[in-house]
């Protein structure tokens, strides 16, 4: 979700998107759909949008890395729901503590890889795309329940690539704006460069 505003509402947290859509999430669950792209730049001219993007950059494995994010949340709900029922079994001698003590432990661990993983899938950018004008890119990955996700940033607010401080031959480079802390990252070596002209123009010198 790309979250502009929130307030409460009958203990849980509304959510205006950018759609203009409302989504409500109860507080147990807002820890974990945390926005990292908050403070990202938002582009006040929304017909940018609706112009033509030409591909320049895809990684072509972004459907194993939602579909990771997807299973991962459902393992996590599951758990979620396996816990109270082991523990109530338990005591009521329907069930070992030990079994009960286990499914806890999954269910922590499995609650702790959500968010790790959700964290960093989430900043993998999956396309790389660039307007006719040749001034705004599109970048395009995955939000925290694994579905594709748009931004939209000036290509002269990105910061070239001899810059980010990545090593030469590095497997993952680091995508950085100018007036912002967001880090994403992508990948020459395991991507494919549909226009490696264009793609010159909004990462830099490519090696």
């Amino acid at each position: 979700l790309w979250c502009v505003e929130n307030q409460a509402l009958s203990g849980s947290k509304t959510f205006k998107t950018e759609v203009g859509k409302l989504a409500v999430l109860h507080p147990s669950s807002t820890c974990l759909v945390k926005n990292f792209n908050l403070n990202v730049p938002r582009r006040k001219n929304s017909g940018k949008k609706d112009e033509e993007y030409d591909v320049v950059y895809r990684y072509p494995h972004m459907r194993l890395l939602a579909a990771i994010s997807r299973f991962k949340i459902a393992q996590t709900t599951l758990m979620v729901f396996m816990v109270p029922i082991t523990v109530t079994m338990a005591v009521e001698g329907d069930a070992s503590w030990t079994t009960a003590n286990t499914v806890i432990g999954f269910g922590i661990f499995s609650t702790v890889m959500l968010y790790v993983m959700s964290n960093y899938l989430r900043k993998f950018i999956g396309f790389i795309s660039i307007n006719q004008s040749g001034d705004t890119v599109r970048l395009s990955h995955l939000n925290f329940w694994g579905r594709r996700e748009e931004m939209y940033v000036d290509v002269s607010n990105v910061v070239p690539m001899t810059e980010t401080g990545d090593r030469q031959g590095e497997v993952f480079r680091k995508f950085k704006l100018y007036d912002s802390s967001l880090i994403m990252y992508y990948t020459l070596r395991f991507g494919q460069i549909a226009d490696k002209e264009k793609l010159g123009k909004v990462l830099g010198h490519l090696e």
